[in-house]
């Protein structure tokens, strides 16, 4: 994790910006230790000691906090700091996703199948990846934003990736790009600009 402190001019109006990278991604059975980095995380909020990044910034932009549970405990813990305004990024509803599979068995085995067919299935999702979004781009384009979400979390081979990603819960993986931005200065028309409109397997974008 990686942050960057800005100061902008030395007057009563500078302001402050830390960047960080939070770590904390939608899938957390991919991610080693992931409770223990989560209450790191959540812990460095609270510190206020006077060489604390949350101490110093006026304003702090977060990345990779995709799940609706982490990013409320960011907001409870920063607004609990000083930071009173808040905007986190979300696509969709999470709502929306509770009680459905990340993946439709049906549209994801037949993907799978044009994928395996087409392309290596080797330990690299990476390179499978790339292959499948141009072989078979149109089968991988009619899975849900989840289900390329929770492919793009995966580890270890396609088959045992797309295998979990029919039986994993679609709310645990939000169409959330994982951005916040939290303030002590009030915010004014704060929205999230994403690269692509289409679904993607690697969302990206930006607050502007």
């Amino acid at each position: 994790s990686v942050f960057l402190a800005i100061a902008r001019g030395q007057n009563a109006d500078s302001t402050t910006v830390v960047t960080y990278n939070m770590a904390l991604p939608a899938n957390s059975t991919v991610t080693t230790f992931y409770q223990e980095r989560r209450e790191a995380q959540f812990s460095a909020i609270d510190d206020t000691g006077a060489d604390s990044p949350w101490a110093i910034a006026d304003v702090v932009c977060l990345q990779e906090a995709y799940l609706a549970d982490d990013r409320a405990e960011i907001v409870r813990r920063a607004s609990a700091v000083g930071y009173n305004y808040s905007y986190a990024t979300t696509l969709e509803d999470d709502a929306t996703l509770r009680g459905k599979p990340a993946c439709s068995a049906g549209p994801a085995i037949t993907a799978a199948t044009c994928i395996f067919r087409n392309c290596p299935n080797g330990s690299d999702v990476f390179t499978t990846l790339e292959c499948s979004l141009g072989i078979c781009s149109s089968l991988v384009s009619a899975l849900s934003q989840a289900c390329l979400n929770c492919i793009g979390e995966g580890s270890g081979s396609l088959t045992a990736i797309v295998t979990a990603c029919t039986q994993a819960k679609a709310e645990d993986f939000p169409s959330s790009l994982g951005l916040m931005l939290l303030s002590k200065k009030e915010l004014y028309n704060s929205r999230l600009v994403a690269y692509r409109q289409t679904t993607s397997v690697f969302r990206r974008g930006y607050i502007r």
